[in-house]
């Protein structure tokens, strides 16, 4: 899946197809499109970190491209086997890369609830507030090791506060069972004497297994801008659902 903003009208930099200030989906020549741009952390010119004395990052002065929403490549299987009146299909969607900016995930991790904010135990032994984490990166002088132990409320909230962009981009590759369905279907001889045609009993389900290997705890193709030609905003939007149901199909 390769796309590419060629050229843009002369004086237009860039043209925004959604979004704020930080984030936003825009284009840009010689860029892909859609590209997600936001506020990134300060960096040395080693690519560090830039830490303040508190050991927590802070925003850089200017903003920067976060992600590609455009995925490598999209993938469908779709499969049907029939044996002595069974029926089995089922449809498999693969997607392999392109990114989403998750609010949601966000706004989780900053308020601790959900499972890697618990790596830890949040006091120590002897009721003082544990420390057990560092972020990798450079002190205030751009030049040492930072070394300043965070708890988990400055560790997480420091990396997911509001106005940050570029940890809240994730990966949204997944595999997913879209739909599967097992039925069977009666013997036209039981039928012979009756006034209907055949008869076909089954289960189906829509959405039964998702592995979104980057992408914890959400369904990554939650969209909140719709059908349009921006995607890749996921903004606190209501969960996807599995549906699992029974259907019977009589011919006349």
């Amino acid at each position: 899946n390769l796309t590419m903003v060629e050229k843009l009208a002369d004086g237009v930099p860039n043209i925004i197809l959604a979004g704020f200030v930080t984030p936003n989906i825009r284009l840009e020549a010689g860029k892909p499109y859609g590209i997600i741009f936001g506020s990134v952390f300060r960096r040395n010119a080693n690519g560090d970190l830039w830490l303040n004395a508190a050991g927590m990052p802070v925003l850089s002065p200017t903003n920067a491209q976060i992600g590609n929403t455009n995925p490598d490549y999209l993938w469908g299987i779709n499969n049907e086997l029939t044996w002595k009146g069974f029926n089995f299909s089922f449809l498999l969607d693969i997607r392999q890369g392109g990114d989403v900016f998750s609010r949601n995930l966000g706004d989780l991790r900053r308020a601790g609830v959900v499972k890697e904010t618990a790596e830890f135990p949040r006091f120590n032994p002897d009721g003082s507030i544990n420390k057990p984490y560092i972020i990798e990166g450079v002190g205030p002088d751009g030049v040492t090791k930072n070394t300043v132990k965070l708890d988990a409320q400055q560790y997480w909230g420091s990396l997911f506060a509001f106005g940050v962009g570029e940890t809240y981009v994730f990966d949204a590759s997944w595999i997913r069972l879209r739909e599967m369905s097992v039925s069977y279907k009666f013997p036209s001889s039981l039928f012979t004497k009756s006034v209907f045609g055949g008869a076909e009993l089954g289960i189906m389900g829509r959405n039964l297994f998702l592995r979104a290997y980057h992408f914890p705890h959400l369904d990554p193709e939650n969209n909140v801008l719709g059908v349009s030609n921006a995607q890749g905003f996921e903004f606190n939007g209501l969960p996807s659902t599995r549906n699992v149901g029974v259907f019977l199909k009589i011919n006349f």
